[in-house]
């Protein structure tokens, strides 16, 4: 008997789906990000060979993120490929896909959750601009005679605001000086009681600043308007007078009608 000499191949076949690892991982990314920021590196593996082993990488279309492959095999970059607006999307969901050029292919799947992070990029708003306030004739000094709102698009201390009257030293802001308000809700206090038999109406400027590093800030004008309340009631009871005696008259007409 002569000893052979026997070479056995075993010949692949596609029974392994390529493996995703994610390393390099940031789970959150400022909302003013460059296109090309990336987020994380993805490495894939497949125990097949040949085209069994060839592996495609992508993620879901629907979002601002895309896969670019390193020069390394089976390497890719999380990469960022077009702005971010936290206030339009906080967070993503990213499905990262790997499949194989087998017959049939195999595939898999992973998902991780990207949180967009705030950063200042939005100023305060006021509700109204202008607003029209009346402040009554004799008014009590330290009461409170209108109140201001304005809100901010950003998050935590960036939308944090705080109000202040703006005193340029100008001359149609020079009453702001008989004004106060608190910085916390925008209420504003009179410290004089006003004439408005002299001074008709008035105007100021209230000024919002978030607290995000650099603050941003933003300004309304308020129309003040004198309501003088005893010519108000003078009015009223003239009014009602009238009223009155024309209904008198008609009432005695509709009378001596009836009686002729």
């Amino acid at each position: 008997v002569v000893p052979s000499l026997v070479i056995i191949k075993i010949v692949d076949v596609n029974d392994n789906a390529p493996e995703i690892e994610v390393t390099s991982f940031s789970s959150s990314i400022p909302e003013d990000s460059r296109p090309g920021t990336t987020v994380a590196l993805i490495s894939v593996n497949d125990l097949d060979s040949g085209l069994n082993g060839k592996v495609i990488c992508g993620v879901n279309e629907d979002v601002p993120f895309t896969l670019s492959p390193s020069l390394q095999d089976k390497m890719y970059s999380l990469v960022t490929k077009s702005p971010l607006d936290r206030e339009k999307q906080s967070q993503y969901e990213l499905t990262i896909t790997a499949k194989d050029a087998g017959q049939p292919p195999l595939s898999s799947e992973k998902t991780i959750s990207v949180v967009v992070s705030d950063v200042n990029d939005n100023s305060p708003e006021f509700l109204l601009s202008p607003y029209t306030f009346y402040v009554t004739e004799g008014n009590h000094p330290g009461s409170s005679v209108f109140s201001v709102k304005a809100f901010d698009r950003d998050e935590n201390d960036n939308a944090l605001i705080s109000y202040h009257i703006l005193r340029d030293g100008r001359e149609e802001n020079k009453l702001a000086s008989f004004l106060n308000i608190n910085s916390e809700n925008g209420d504003i206090l009179a410290l004089k009681s006003f004439d408005f038999e002299t001074l008709k109406t008035f105007q100021f400027q209230v000024v919002a600043t978030d607290s995000g590093t650099p603050s941003l800030s933003s300004n309304v004008t308020l129309i003040v308007t004198g309501f003088r309340f005893h010519l108000f009631l003078a009015l009223s009871v003239r009014y009602w007078q009238n009223r009155l005696l024309a209904f008198c008259c008609l009432y005695t007409h509709y009378r001596v009608f009836n009686i002729f």
